[in-house]
């Protein structure tokens, strides 16, 4: 029986640029809408506690057409990212990456990468501390960060 009161959501496409692993990647991922809902205010405020997962602080700048985050677990930098879903920010969020990277790494940013074209975008470096924590959790902050990236987007649009 199908009920007339659920309606489908259109999936979120994107491409995940991983700076650490130096790959380009593409995404289809339904956004579930209380995802949305509980980090409304988080995202209004631009830093907390993530409601589910309270040991998890994310921070968010938000500029014109792009925004920057970074996640934290109990007081560890672990993720810095960016998600841009227009052309207007998005060379400058690409730079800013580059730059962090460059910095966190302590090396200059491999070869001659260009953003990827395709919109929208989402960035992500992992903090020094990433590459020690297990490989199943970090695979599960990147596919937080594409959600993030969905929900961020949702939410500056949703303002106008």
């Amino acid at each position: 029986m199908h009920n007339s009161s659920v309606r489908r959501q259109k999936p979120v496409r994107m491409i995940h640029l991983n700076f650490d692993r130096l790959r380009a990647t593409r995404h289809s991922l339904i956004l579930p809408p209380w995802f949305v809902t509980e980090l409304a205010p988080l995202l209004s405020r631009g830093q907390g506690a993530v409601p589910a997962s309270p040991d998890v602080v994310l921070s968010v700048a938000r500029g014109f057409d792009c925004a920057q985050f970074l996640v934290s677990i109990r007081g560890d930098e672990y993720l810095t990212g960016g998600v841009a879903w227009g052309s207007r920010d998005r060379r400058s969020l690409y730079a800013f990456l580059v730059g962090y990277y460059e910095k966190s790494k302590g090396s200059s940013f491999p070869g001659n990468r260009p953003m990827p074209s395709g919109l929208p975008c989402v960035g992500t470096v992992g903090s020094p501390g990433f590459a020690h924590v297990p490989r199943l959790l970090q695979a599960q902050l990147l596919a937080w960060s594409r959600r993030l990236a969905a929900a961020i987007i949702n939410h500056a649009l949703s303002l106008g």
